[in-house]
């Protein structure tokens, strides 16, 4: 089975098994990286450098718990990915104090959605997941 996606999201049915994803390698370089294709990453347990999405949920307002990516720059979230039914949402993060925006699908003033709370399915040794995140619906 090919677990590489080129242009496409990994789907959920395998973040169990891998729940983390890096940006493939460029073959025959070891820095360059094919930025429109995603494969597992070498670290499947925990986070580090190398990651660029791990999986993870999106509890929204409703009770709603949705699938979804969170994506990471130098471990620290800067992105999610939410896909509900058919839906895909993507937030980002503007900078440091945790400002965020609606790239595609969803809006701040939807209050079935926000605030919402973010969360990795990774824990570390107390079960408490790696990353949570609370996102409020507001633009800072």
């Amino acid at each position: 089975m090919d677990n590489r996606f080129s242009n496409r999201w990994p789907t959920p049915d395998l973040w169990g098994l891998f729940p983390n994803w890096a940006f493939a390698r460029v073959k025959g370089s070891r820095h360059d990286r094919d930025e429109t294709t995603l494969e597992p990453a070498n670290e499947q347990d925990r986070l580090n450098e190398e990651v660029d999405y791990t999986a993870g949920e999106a509890e929204l307002a409703n009770g709603v718990v949705a699938p979804a990516l969170l994506e990471l720059i130098v471990g620290k979230l800067w992105g999610v990915e939410i896909f509900l039914g058919g839906a895909h949402w993507s937030l980002q993060l503007l900078d440091d104090s945790n400002g965020w925006t609606c790239v595609s699908g969803i809006s701040f003033e939807d209050r079935s959605v926000f605030p919402m709370v973010v969360r990795s399915r990774l824990s570390d040794k107390n079960e408490r997941p790696l990353v949570e995140i609370r996102i409020d619906g507001k633009a800072k």
